[in-house]
């Protein structure tokens, strides 16, 4: 079963017992639900503790109030759990009966589950706030960022498909985009984020939607660069008064923020195809605090479309900059040092100017390689010759060598007796005469100090080089042999050390080096040895083989301990035999009834008192699986699974 608890109340348990396995059941249900109910907490993020971009998000797009009540609700659940699973351990301790600590539990649960089922509407709220939060992109608020903003359907999608990989849906009706879309680019090897926000009208700010809502929280929270879109073609929904009303009602939201004003759509009517008052629209918007250009681009003829990012991102990036030299304009805390943020940094920093060093003029890209119309490229050649997996192009075609008829050669591995391996390195033979002539002078200097401290008297005499000899050759078997046991011991079973089998001549060497005498142990094994190999020959009552003779014994127990038979083999040949038997074999044969065997002690114990210890320790081990009537400890088996004191009674099983 796949129970954590125990599923079974035996016969004869004391109250005691049935009281802990009903306490258990109610715990663990305790338990179980409070962790499930924790995890949902802690895993959705506490409105307080977050950035007020994404604060603000969430309260658009989820209500933050029934946000907070539905983690509320889930809380009190989770400690309304815990003071049931409480209260009702306290009652079973007080079950008088298996009865009455059933319905305790039973009550117990069953309030538990009641709780969880009021949840229900709360559950299913988070999980789809869950699954809304899983789509959502990830905006990082401190990346320098590049918001699009405007009425809909003025160019912003597709400025943001044009700039980056981002795929976001294009349509002729307004409202395509209805959520915050992210984009990446890179700018003079920095990372900038593109934001497409959904189109925004001129109303007020109670009566705008939620799609609205997204695009004010950005940007009222983001630092970033506004890039506003206006609509110059003259089939646009809004007209150009109307988009400049729009910009004017958020100048509140552009303050300490770069804008950068677009005016898409030119190719379908261009800058100077306007009417004045347009034109002065325009340059009223030109002449406003925040506005730093007023750039004409198309989407669809890409005209400055590109201008418009790069100019964008370095008006961010001096914006940021000039920022940081506000906000730190001294080097204390108290601003009474000047020089700024620039000076310090300035001062930390060393340029260092390159000195040409000749005349020489050295291009920055390497110039393309010119090939030749005629020649042909390796996938024609392939196609040409069998395709993939027939074709082998030749590797050495592009070989640059300072012959071009070097290029076939074979390169042989010796040459002139002599690895070419060890004449790739210039003025080899050099440096192995330098080598030869370091190692001769350290020869030279070994020798004189051996000479100097009189190592070197007298040289080894005959027997002293026969033991050399030998002891060199030892080492030589014993590495042999450990090879050859690592060998075998990889490609055998691993047998652990204490169920080895020892030899008695092994065993007996290594306690008499420790001193111990083992010759009473050795006479009983020998004895132990002589009187089994003598009951292969002798048989005890009556036996099933015809019998043997004195002399033809002798000669099978000699035949067997030189041959090395087998039980069966000697068995054959007692069946075969035809020889008279003698009488003391008629006599063995006559025997119908079995002599009594003496109490022996068990095999490697030496007396009868430490092996009747030995038995009982055994019994007592085995007892507690026992009493449980297992085979072994990982015996699940239940034998009644329909005890009869749990469906016997007034209830009956429908009432339990």
């Amino acid at each position: 079963t796949n129970r954590q608890t125990p599923t079974v109340v035996r016969a004869r348990w004391k109250i005691s017992s049935i009281r802990t396995f009903y306490m258990r059941k109610i715990k663990f249900t305790q338990q179980n639900i409070a962790n499930r109910l924790s995890e949902i907490l802690t895993s959705f993020p506490r409105l307080d503790s977050i950035h007020p971009f994404y604060s603000d998000l969430m309260n658009v797009l989820y209500d933050r109030d029934h946000y907070k009540i539905a983690l509320s609700q889930l809380n009190i659940a989770k400690q309304l759990v815990n003071n049931i699973g409480n209260d009702y351990v306290k009652l079973l301790k007080y079950g008088d009966s298996l009865y009455r600590c059933k319905q305790l539990k039973r009550a117990a649960l069953g309030r538990m589950v009641k709780i969880l089922k009021q949840q229900s509407p709360s559950l299913v709220y988070l999980e789809q706030v869950r699954q809304h939060i899983s789509r959502l992109p990830t905006i990082d608020p401190y990346q320098s960022t590049l918001l699009l903003l405007g009425f809909p359907s003025t160019g912003k999608s597709s400025f943001m498909n044009k700039m980056t990989r981002a795929k976001v849906e294009v349509a002729e009706y307004p409202f395509t985009t209805k959520s915050l879309y992210v984009g990446h680019c890179d700018y003079n090897y920095l990372r900038y984020q593109i934001i497409d926000s959904p189109g925004i009208l001129d109303r007020e700010l109670s009566q705008r939607n939620t799609i609205e809502m997204q695009t004010i929280t950005a940007l009222a929270h983001l630092n970033c660069c506004i890039v506003y879109f206006i609509d110059l073609s003259p089939f646009s929904n809004y007209s150009i008064a109307q988009q400049c009303k729009l910009f004017q009602s958020l100048q509140p939201l552009f303050s300490q923020k770069p804008v950068i004003v677009v005016c898409n759509k030119c190719d379908l009517r261009p800058l100077a195809q306007l009417s004045s008052e347009e034109r002065m629209l325009l340059d009223k918007l030109t002449r406003m605090k925040h506005v730093h250009k007023v750039i004409e681009a198309s989407n669809e003829s890409l005209q400055n479309v590109e201008s418009v990012k790069n100019e964008a991102c370095d008006v961010l990036l001096s914006h940021r900059i000039d920022a940081k030299q506000r906000d730190k304009s001294a080097g204390g805390k108290d601003g009474s040092n000047g020089g700024g943020l620039s000076q310090l940094i300035q001062d930390r920093l060393f340029v260092a100017q390159p000195v040409k060093r000749d005349n020489k003029v050295r291009e920055s890209v390497k110039k393309p390689m010119v090939v030749s119309s005629s020649s042909q490229s390796i996938k024609e050649l392939e196609q040409q010759h069998g395709g993939p997996g027939v074709f082998n192009f030749d590797t050495r075609q592009h070989w640059d060598l300072k012959q071009e008829e070097w290029k076939y050669d074979e390169i042989p591995q010796f040459y002139n007796g002599k690895n070419i391996a060890d004449f790739y390195q210039k003025n080899i033979d050099k440096h192995l005469s330098a080598l030869e002539d370091e190692e001769r002078h350290q020869r030279q200097e070994e020798l004189l100090r051996m000479m100097e401290s009189g190592q070197m008297d007298d040289e080894l005499n005959a027997d002293d080089r026969l033991l050399a000899s030998y002891i060199w050759r030892k080492h030589v078997l014993m590495r042999r042999e450990s090879a050859h046991q690592r060998k075998m011991r990889d490609s055998r079973p691993q047998i652990g050390r204490t169920d080895q089998k020892i030899a008695m001549s092994k065993m007996t060497e290594s306690l008499d080096d420790l001193g111990i005498d083992c010759r009473k142990v050795t006479r009983s094994v020998q004895s132990v040895d002589s009187k089994q190999k003598d009951a292969m020959f002798h048989r005890r009552g009556r036996s099933r083989t015809r019998a043997i003779d004195g002399s033809l014994a002798n000669t099978m127990k000699s035949n067997a301990n030189k041959s090395g038979l087998d039980f069966q083999e000697i068995a054959r040949l007692q069946s075969r035999s035809r020889g008279p038997s003698n009488v003391d074999a008629d006599r063995s044969r006559s025997k119908s009834r079995a002599r009594s065997r003496s109490a022996a002690p068990s095999k490697g114990i030496t007396s009868l008192k430490a092996s009747e210890t030995a038995r009982k320790l055994k019994i007592k081990a085995i007892s507690a699986l026992n009493r449980k009537g297992k085979c072994h400890e990982s015996d699940r088996r239940i034998t009644n699974p329909k005890p009869t004191h749990l469906f016997k009674g007034k209830g009956g099983p429908k009432g339990r």
